[in-house]
């Protein structure tokens, strides 16, 4: 299936990631992930062009999958002859899946991450700061499997990153929970139970998952903790 989507002129990486969202179905569905996900984030005004892409480049799919794999209703190997009739039908539209396309390509990649708000106030020990963080990294997990497990791919798929900031009080922290709300990112706060270094029922940190560009309209003013 991956060279099939390859031979269309698709890079590597995103054949792969479309096969990977659909679970290996077929190359169509593969296709049409990608292309879908790239409306989401294309300009209104494009979004005619890359329509019809989605159509276009369907068409052009059958004709690649019975060209490698046969009739898929008759179960039965395809003359070149009729590969080539098939993929005849195609060449009239070819400017426009050639311009669709391009659009497409020029469309930006949207990364994910994840950010940890650790609050400099309390002082915690290195360790304890790891210890609060694993705790985040955890509890954003488990939400993210229940609630949002496409979101959880997406940045599994990615490489996992993740950023640790700072912020200086506790009032500070809840204003960076307030805004992450007020734009459905998906957050938590977590709280310590006081066993150690601190008062029980401190909140120690803040995580935030999601899109680079929305996430970054939380924390993008804070600076890495040292």
């Amino acid at each position: 299936m991956l060279a099939i989507l390859m031979s269309m002129g698709f890079e590597e990486n995103i054949c792969s990631r479309g096969l990977v969202a659909t679970h290996n179905q077929n190359p169509e569905l593969a296709l049409n992930w990608y292309v879908t996900a790239s409306l989401t984030i294309c300009p209104s005004g494009d979004r005619n062009s890359l329509g019809l892409l989605i159509s276009v480049a369907n068409r052009c799919m059958k004709s690649r999958i019975l060209e490698h794999q046969g009739d898929p209703e008759h179960h039965a190997p395809v003359s070149s002859a009729f590969a080539n009739s098939t993929a005849a039908t195609l060449k009239a539209q070819d400017a426009i899946y050639d311009h669709a396309f391009m659009q497409l390509a020029e469309e930006p990649t949207v990364n994910h991450k994840m950010v940890l708000v650790v609050r400099k106030d309390l002082n915690m020990s290195v360790g304890k700061v790891a210890a609060q963080c694993s705790h985040a990294a955890i509890a954003i997990y488990k939400r993210l499997m229940a609630g949002n497990p496409n979101l959880l791919s997406d940045w599994e798929r990615e490489g996992q990153k993740k950023v640790v900031l700072y912020c200086n009080s506790e009032a500070e922290l809840n204003e960076l929970e307030k805004k992450a709300v007020s734009i459905s990112v998906p957050c938590q706060t977590i709280r310590d139970a006081g066993r150690t270094e601190i008062a029980p029922g401190s909140k120690t940190l803040l995580v935030v998952l999601g899109p680079d560009y929305i996430v970054d309209q939380v924390t993008g003013g804070l600076h890495l903790l040292h």
